[in-house]
């Protein structure tokens, strides 16, 4: 199944935890975290995310997340050289906010679905 973004976009907060984000995340597109944490190839607590796929989850490229999240690792491959002394991208290349209505249970399998998430279940 190829992966989509999801629906509902959060902005990202300079220096938050992966954590954080990730729960604000999941809340915002009516996920469990745990099941978007494995979704990204988290399967143990302190395993990094796959950040190609975080990224097409959330629009934001794998550059600018590790430049934001405090505990973010780069793809394999790449530097984080870039980030040292740098300052946090521009403000005006975040994704807008996009509010959503609650869900019924109903929608939230179509939105988890939509974008290649299992909903309540590991993928």
């Amino acid at each position: 199944m190829t992966l989509q973004a999801l629906p509902v976009r959060v902005p990202l907060v300079a220096r938050e935890t992966l954590e954080s984000y990730l729960s604000r995340l999941g809340t915002a597109n009516h996920l469990e975290p745990r099941d978007l944490r494995v979704h990204l190839g988290m399967r143990s607590p302190t395993r990094p995310p796959d950040l190609d796929r975080l990224s097409t989850l959330t629009g934001n490229s794998a550059r600018r997340l590790t430049g934001m999240l405090a505990d973010a690792v780069p793809p394999p491959g790449r530097t984080r050289a870039a980030r040292r002394g740098a300052a946090a991208p521009p403000a005006d290349t975040a994704p807008a906010a996009v509010a959503s209505p609650p869900m019924s249970g109903a929608s939230r399998s179509i939105s988890a679905s939509a974008c290649g998430i299992a909903d309540g279940s590991a993928a």
